[in-house]
């Protein structure tokens, strides 16, 4: 008999984290017009060469970081839909926070898992300070593929 279990994280209910990498290309690019405006009124034209390629390669790469994080966490809900991943449950013993360096790591009954703060690898980025739902003392059933955590059910 399996127990009931309330859902207190699910990918599918989350949109890809982009808003980050966003702000960052937008920034990027404001930078190269504001370089493209001090440059503009000079005699020699072709200064002009490199704020344009630093806009231009700097939206290229936020184009494709953008699609990189969308195409990862499509994949990621698509294996959690198709069952291709693997469950831990049990009750949450320890709780390591991380140093700023690497990620959170927290064991389930006789499994580790670590919660990335890497955008790049999809799923759950909410750690135990953040307001996570992986805390000690609770009864979890988590639901990862690789390194993402998928879904996170507390058991009643």
């Amino acid at each position: 008999m399996t127990a009931t279990a309330t859902v207190l994280y699910d990918i599918r209910n989350e949109p890809p984290p982009v808003s980050g990498e966003i702000r960052g290309g937008v920034a990027g690019v404001l930078i190269g017009v504001l370089l493209l405006v001090v440059v503009w009124k000079r005699p020699d034209r072709l200064i002009r060469v490199l704020p344009i390629a630093w806009i231009v390669g700097w939206a290229a790469l936020t184009a494709m970081n953008v699609r990189e994080i969308k195409r990862a966490h499509a994949g990621a809900v698509a294996r959690l839909e198709r069952g291709d991943v693997k469950v831990v449950e049990g009750a949450v013993t320890k709780v390591t926070p991380s140093d700023g360096r690497g990620p959170e790591i927290a064991r389930i009954g006789e499994t580790t898992v670590a919660i990335s703060y890497d955008v790049k690898v999809p799923g759950l980025h909410l750690t135990s300070l953040t307001g996570g739902p992986i805390r000690e003392g609770k009864k979890l059933r988590v639901t990862r593929a690789g390194e993402s955590i998928l879904l996170v059910e507390q058991l009643e």
